[in-house]
């Protein structure tokens, strides 16, 4: 590295100061028990602690473990809260409330196993007020003491408004994609105690420096297995581990599989308590009603219509789901032609949209909302009473998660569901979780899930089980789809070139599928990558997507953001191409390309062995200038593209006489050349402290 002296000499002095105010921070004792037990709670005697927590169905695992309080007045909160739970007509405290305070009063890391709508927000909320009132105030440049990690920005949104009833002189940042970075930039620099977040925005602000995480000691990563399902599992690692390791941190899920087991191991500390509420197997809330009603799927929409004369009234709130953006739309448009007021939220919706109808839902204008899955996830709609399964889901843990929006807070709530030939391989776990419920099994209902054990008895009968289910997707392709891939299959046998009319300029047909011009820049957000994925899953299995967002100022708006699918099968992504080209997305139309991995890469796919270009070094540019770099440059740049892989060195070249985006040049080494194509991908057109990134490959 070529510097003067002069600059030497301040870059070093920079670092020193900047070092000697890191180790200062980190040293930095904070609290975090603010625990008094009340003495009823303390006579408690280990017996009747215990006797207690059965009668709440409560499991508890750990050491040193507090007994659990009874009462609100037991919890040691403040007055204000107190008085707060009694205009709200709260008459106790939840299960997860009872065991979650004392244990999180008592600065211990938390794992909290209870459903949605167990009142687990203020079990995590509540102690995290009493933690940030407690610390030193933010200085200047100071991030947030308190984080909050969910995986939607519905839930993000409902943690808030649970915030905005509790808090004093607390100040929050609500943060998640799908909207515009401007009004979320301001309030993060405008300096909160609290952060709430979805992971994939958060992480651009911290790419961006608008935010940091040095002053967090409090940290909550809520429903932690949907976030895991959704493939947020890198991005949440790459937060947390910007973070102080004597943080007190709580996780919250709805289940308990190994993946999330291994997220806890690595994120609490060895001490920490686990609380589950319910059995250790997925069971439906016993205050939910439910009826499964066996039915044709062409009279569905009539029987339902049936139904409704009954119980609909404006008053109450029904929450129906169908599997798919076309069906929910179709459903709400015979809805409305019955003259029955409704509203859709699916992945085609705009997020204006979507919030314009669930503040409908909400305040009563419209009592029925149809959603997907995917729309549905994270919501918390309060006083809902009915949940309809139009559609019923492919799994049983999808299905109970549904009806369990109803029933909430100690309510009653009823579920209806519609239960067809194509719903037979849900048969038996179905009849398992009414007969858990006490509630009445069909005798037609029976009879498809006597057939499934049958067909569980042989290897033969499971290989088969689903076919029925993938081949409703595939039969809803166009005659001349069907023509076209008939033809494709007759070329492969033969060995000939396929057809050319699915045939790309940019390169040979494949598995991997380029979506280009469904969101403009800065649009992208973890709820794309979904829907693309449930959208793309009726033609084939999608072993993954990938979303490069490009922010070159040369590249057209159309081209910004280009969405990378690989399916399992070739043949899979040539239907998804013939169905999706041309198609329209957010009022956009989509355009479709087949993909060579032999050009560039995504994770994982591997380069012929015939490519000589299998790069291991990245050049990034315009990332600083020779005044604006610093020794901290180096570790920044070096700490990001471990991200992607192992790196074997770093090197910052300094240049005088030349343009500002050139002055400094980044080398970065990689061990492997898959994680040398994947950074390029991730770092190209990336803003870092106000600059956009450029990316190209160097020789070795």
């Amino acid at each position: 590295v070529a510097m003067s002296d002069d600059v030497a000499s301040s870059s070093t002095s920079t670092y020193a100061s900047q070092m000697a105010e890191l180790c200062t921070f980190h040293v930095e004792v904070f609290q975090k028990d603010f625990y008094k037990e009340h003495p009823n709670v303390r006579k408690m005697t280990v017996a009747e602690a215990e006797t207690f927590r059965q009668s709440k169905d409560i499991t508890v695992d750990g050491v040193n473990l507090p007994n659990p309080i009874r009462k609100f007045s037991e919890s040691s909160l403040p007055e204000y809260m107190l008085q707060i739970f009694r205009r709200e007509a709260f008459t106790q405290p939840s299960p997860i409330q009872c065991q979650g305070w004392p244990a999180a009063l008592s600065g211990r890391d938390v794992v909290g196993v209870a459903e949605t709508g167990s009142g687990k927000t203020i079990t995590f909320l509540l102690p995290c007020m009493m933690h940030v009132d407690a610390q030193p105030p933010l200085n200047r440049g100071d991030g947030p003491i308190a984080l909050f990690l969910t995986p939607t920005r519905e839930l993000a949104q409902q943690i808030q408004e649970e915030f905005d009833k509790y808090r004093r002189r607390l100040r929050s940042a609500c943060i998640f994609g799908g909207t515009p970075r401007g009004p979320q930039q301001r309030e993060l620099n405008s300096g909160v105690e609290v952060v709430i977040a979805s992971p994939g925005r958060l992480q651009d602000f911290l790419g961006t420096r608008t935010t940091n995480l040095r002053r967090v000691t409090y940290l909550v990563l809520d429903e932690a297995d949907k976030m895991l399902d959704m493939g947020l599992g890198p991005c949440v690692n790459d937060i947390v581990r910007q973070l102080r390791d004597d943080r007190q941190t709580l996780m919250f899920t709805a289940t308990w599989n190994e993946d999330v087991q291994a997220l806890a191991a690595k994120y609490l500390a060895k001490d920490s308590i686990k609380i589950r509420v319910g059995s250790e197997q997925l069971t439906a809330n016993h205050n939910v009603s439910q009826t499964v009603q066996v039915i044709d799927e062409d009279g569905k929409a009539d029987h339902f219509i049936e139904i409704l004369k009954a119980i609909f009234r404006y008053d109450i709130r029904i929450l129906v789901f169908a599997t798919t953006k076309a069906k929910a739309e179709m459903l709400t448009n015979a809805l409305l032609a019955a003259k029955y007021p409704a509203a859709a939220i699916h992945g085609d919706k705009s997020q204006k949209e979507r919030d314009q109808a669930l503040e409908s839902f909400k305040d009563g204008r419209v009592p029925m909302i149809v959603a997907t899955d995917v729309a549905a996830r994270g919501l918390d709609i309060q006083n809902v009473e009915y949940v309809v399964n139009f559609d019923m889901p492919t799994n049983i843990e999808s299905y109970i998660h549904r009806i369990g929006r109803t029933g909430r807070a100690g309510r009653y709530g009823k579920s209806i569901s519609f239960f067809t030939d194509d719903d037979e391989s849900l048969a038996h776990d179905l009849v398992q979780v009414l007969q858990e419920a006490g509630q009445n099994v069909e005798p037609k209902l029976w009879d498809y899930a006597n057939r499934v054990r049958a067909k569980l008895i042989s290897k033969e009968g499971r290989d088969s089980l689903f076919t029925k289910r993938k081949n409703r997707f595939s039969q809803r392709a166009e005659p001349y789809n069907a023509q076209l891939i008939s033809k494709i299959a007759t070329a492969k046998a033969a060995e000939q070139p396929a057809p050319k009319e699915v045939r790309s300029s940019r390169g040979p047909v494949s598995e991997v599928l380029m979506l280009r011009n469904m969101v403009g820049p800065g649009e992208v957000d973890q709820e794309l990558k979904l829907d693309v994925q449930e959208e793309c899953s009726k033609y084939g299995h999608v072993v993954k997507v990938f979303i490069h967002e490009v922010g070159h100022w040369s590249i057209q708006e159309q081209e910004a953001v280009r969405i990378f699918v690989q399916f399992e099968t070739i043949g899979a992504c040539r239907q998804a191409f013939m169905a999706l080209n041309g198609r329209q997305f957010g009022g956009r139309t989509v355009c479709a390309s087949f993909y060579s991995p032999d050009r560039f890469a995504i994770r994982d796919f591997e380069p012929s062995p015939k490519d000589p270009c299998m790069p291991h070094c990245l050049l990034l540019r315009n990332m600083a200038t020779i005044n604006s770099a610093d020794e901290f440059l180096k570790a920044d740049v070096a700490e990001e593209c471990e991200g992607f892989g192992a790196v074997k060195d770093c090197v910052v070249h300094f240049v005088e006489g030349v343009p500002a985006a050139e002055q400094v040049r980044i080398f970065v080494l990689f061990a492997k050349y898959q994680s040398c194509l994947e950074a390029y991908v991730a770092l190209h057109g990336r803003r870092f402290a106000g600059r956009t990134v450029y990316s190209c490959f160097a020789d070795e």
